[in-house]
């Protein structure tokens, strides 16, 4: 029997914000590499959940990844072997992504459920209102340990790399001056999140505003794997696929005071689902999402756009 290294794989934007946890199994002909060597490449399979704790998350299988090139990927901390007949093996190295399963490792990863929006995503982290891709991966080494697959070991090695629950929580930009200190979390009232997205990415103490849409600049918000900005009139706009382009949609974003009074929708509580995109682009109607307390809508080419209640 011959078996495949399984590490644990942390990543993040910034020093004060949470780790994204997933588990990463080396394709056969590298299973000797060293994966923390930046110089050499180290292909295999990810495994993890991709989302925000606003949005909620899914299931995601990386295949050919390659370690040796992301610039966000801060540590791998090995916590065990398993039987490479466990591991699915791709007939190529093509890098792909796939939400289905090819292998007992990554059926068992369907049968943790990934973590739903949070009921309060500003509150601390914990295994069951407030999960995140950290207690979902313990939870899916767990489920490993419980079929034999994985050394019971392997549980305590990923418990003690995860984040304190009140550790970057809150929302806060990478270009921030200052780290926020252990425990503490960000208020989202008005004031405090528009000082937070005045600050340019990677320029501490410059800001930028847009004066003519009354937009803050776009701001990666890496503990929420979002992009974000902020107006004093319709309140937060985020964003989970590539940057926006500055100013450009600002006439084809609705707050969801807008979306409501489009869809006709009446003081009485009735939802802006029926509104209707005046851009003509593949955006699902308005939807409010009472786990999220914010209003919601979908495109497949921007990702999710949110909207706090006017």
């Amino acid at each position: 029997m011959t078996y495949s290294p399984v590490w644990l794989c942390k990543y993040r934007r910034s020093s004060n914000m949470r780790y994204h946890f997933a588990l990463f199994i080396p394709n056969k002909a590298y299973v000797s590499q060293n994966p923390q060597d930046k110089n050499e490449v180290c292909k295999g399979t990810i495994i993890h959940v991709v989302g925000a704790p606003m949005a909620g998350y899914s299931h995601e299988f990386k295949r050919n990844y390659d370690t040796s090139t992301s610039d966000q990927l801060r540590g791998l901390v090995h916590i065990g072997h398993v039987d490479q007949g466990l591991v699915y093996e791709p007939p190529t190295e093509d890098f792909s992504r796939h939400s289905s399963a090819m292998s007992s490792l990554e059926r068992v990863a369907l049968q943790i459920q990934a973590p739903r929006a949070s009921e309060n995503f500003m509150a601390p982290v914990n295994d069951t209102t407030n999960r995140r891709c950290q207690e979902w991966t313990v939870d899916y080494i767990r489920a490993l340990v419980r079929h034999g697959y994985l050394h019971e070991n392997a549980t305590a090695i990923a418990q003690a790399e995860r984040d304190p629950p009140e550790f970057g929580i809150g929302l806060q930009s990478i270009g921030q001056v200052g780290a926020r200190s252990q425990g503490g979390r960000a208020q989202a009232s008005s004031a405090h999140a528009t000082s937070q997205a005045q600050v340019k990415q990677g320029q501490a103490g410059q800001a930028v505003e847009n004066s003519v849409s009354g937009w803050t600049p776009w701001e990666w918000y890496a503990d929420h794997s979002m992009w974000g900005r902020y107006s004093a009139t319709k309140g937060w706009d985020w964003r989970d696929a590539e940057k926006p382009q500055q100013g450009a949609d600002a006439s084809k974003s609705k707050s969801a005071a807008q979306a409501g009074q489009a869809s006709g929708a009446s003081a009485s509580g009735a939802s802006a689902s029926d509104a209707s995109d005046a851009s003509g682009e593949d955006w699902s109607a308005w939807q409010w999402y009472a786990d999220s307390s914010k209003w919601g809508r979908h495109s497949e080419t921007h990702g999710w756009d949110w909207r706090d209640p006017t």
